[in-house]
């Protein structure tokens, strides 16, 4: 099966800001790959408050448990309240 979960809840993206990506090890065809996604940080957009920014810590694991990628994701998104 190919595809990607979106869980519940799910943010709409207004901007992509930053990526910052460190490859650890070879993925191959035919490898099963699984992607971890942590929020490290949110806070309101400095220029427009109806923002929100949050950075994201990224992890890439292969079917091994072998993490071969890891960076950072930076994003805008609408916020609440």
């Amino acid at each position: 099966e190919v595809g990607v979960a979106v869980p519940r809840g799910r943010w709409d993206i207004d901007a992509y800001l930053e990526e910052t990506r460190r490859f650890r090890g070879p993925v191959y065809p035919g490898d099963e790959i699984r992607v971890t996604t942590r929020v490290r940080d949110v806070r309101r957009s400095r220029s427009n408050p109806a923002r929100g920014i949050v950075t994201m810590d990224v992890e890439v694991s292969n079917q091994h448990g072998e993490m071969v990628q890891s960076g950072t994701d930076v994003v805008m998104v609408g916020a609440r309240g």
